[in-house]
């Protein structure tokens, strides 16, 4: 049975959050972030997905925005904001 079988949302809560330029997938300490393949893989499969992640030095707005947009461009890449 997969931990997900009765699920419609998975909760990912990384501790440094989403994926950063400088910590490529598999290498050390890279287990601390989500990364966008974890997540698109997780949606594409039919899941909500819920991030929690902290917000960085910088308007709150303008984080949550450009966060959106790039998961959205990667689920729908034609996709017109």
């Amino acid at each position: 049975m997969s931990f997900s079988e009765n699920s419609d949302l998975i909760f990912f809560d990384a501790d440094n959050g989403i994926e950063v330029k400088t910590r490529k997938y598999g290498n050390k300490d890279s287990s601390k972030y989500i990364y966008w393949r974890e997540l698109i893989g997780t949606y594409k499969r039919g899941f909500s997905i819920f991030i929690f992640q902290y917000i960085p030095h910088e308007i709150h707005e303008n984080f949550t925005k450009r966060i959106t947009r790039k998961l959205v461009l990667k689920i729908k890449p034609n996709c017109v904001f």
